[in-house]
């Protein structure tokens, strides 16, 4: 037990202005409710150099909202931002080589559709209807439908580990237990998704160089009207990728030998929801073998 000295200090964050007075050491120091508004008021917010992920937007939708904002900005923090296009990475691989990795761990996702008469009497999805992000920066828009408002999520090892997103095309967990993957490794005290290439074959940066490649494709024919803010750089990020794996040179997709038709790979058939078209920017990923 530390003793009371007259160096001691009030346990509090870490104000502008030291507007708290102390008692005497060892003794009650009764404070009234002033105090409280004081402290608040008070508080040091200046950033923090050290943060290494975003996750306190306050909204329901905040975590997909963070990437969204986050990934298409090269400028952003890097202790931030690159955290994050690492799990985005890391996610993208899991679902294109999913096959490749089933000794550690299943893959499955299932269909979200919040427009369900099925919750009409959940009070959560009625406010995640009604707070769901505008399609400003869609890569793709949908007839008389907020694209947010049906997706995906993805399970590794059913343990819910992402979903899909109309705006970065995937949005994985926050810390996100993808135990197994080789990427998913323990390095300064926690467990955290690295960048994928240095843990893959060379045959399996070739395949996935060339399903972003198809990605990047299908993006292009979705990337007008009101997505294309969001489009050139979300298209950069998949370019980023497929140049840090090596690129795919002079070396085109072979449909018949590179793409396997696995329909329902992942539990579902992704093209279950009708109305969305994750069908195209996802389907891919159920026919790489």
């Amino acid at each position: 037990m530390v003793q009371p000295n007259n160096a001691s200090v009030l346990m509090l964050p870490r104000l502008i202005n030291n507007v708290i007075h102390q008692g005497d050491a060892g003794m009650w120091n009764r404070q009234g409710g002033k105090a409280f508004d004081d402290v608040a008021r008070s508080l040091d917010t200046t950033t923090n150099a050290e943060v290494a992920s975003v996750n306190s937007i306050p909204s329901m939708w905040a975590r997909p909202l963070s990437l969204e904002a986050i990934l298409p900005s090269p400028t952003y923090n890097p202790l931030i931002r690159t955290p994050l296009i690492n799990q985005w990475r890391g996610m993208l691989t899991a679902i294109a080589l999913a096959p490749d990795f089933e000794e550690f761990g299943r893959l499955t996702s299932e269909p979200i559709d919040l427009t369900s008469a099925n919750y009409n009497n959940s009070k959560f999805v009625k406010s995640l209807r009604k707070l769901a992000p505008n399609t400003e920066n869609c890569l793709f828009s949908l007839p008389n439908l907020n694209p947010w408002l049906t997706g995906y999520i993805f399970r590794w090892k059913n343990i819910a580990v992402g979903m899909t997103s109309p705006s970065t095309i995937v949005c994985p967990s926050e810390d996100g237990d993808w135990s197994g993957l080789p990427w998913f490794i323990f390095e300064n005290d926690r467990w955290q998704v690295k960048s994928p290439e240095e843990y893959l074959s060379q045959a399996q940066k070739l395949r996935l160089s060339r399903w972003l490649m198809r990605l990047e494709q299908e993006l292009a024919l979705q990337g007008g009207g009101a997505g294309m803010g969001i489009y050139t750089p979300i298209s950069n990020l998949i370019n980023d990728f497929i140049n840090d794996l090596g690129g795919i040179g002079s070396q085109q997709l072979n449909p018949i030998t590179d793409l396997v038709s696995q329909q329902l790979y992942f539990g579902v058939q992704l093209n279950r929801l009708n109305r969305s078209n994750y069908a195209r920017l996802i389907s891919k990923c159920q026919q790489i073998r």
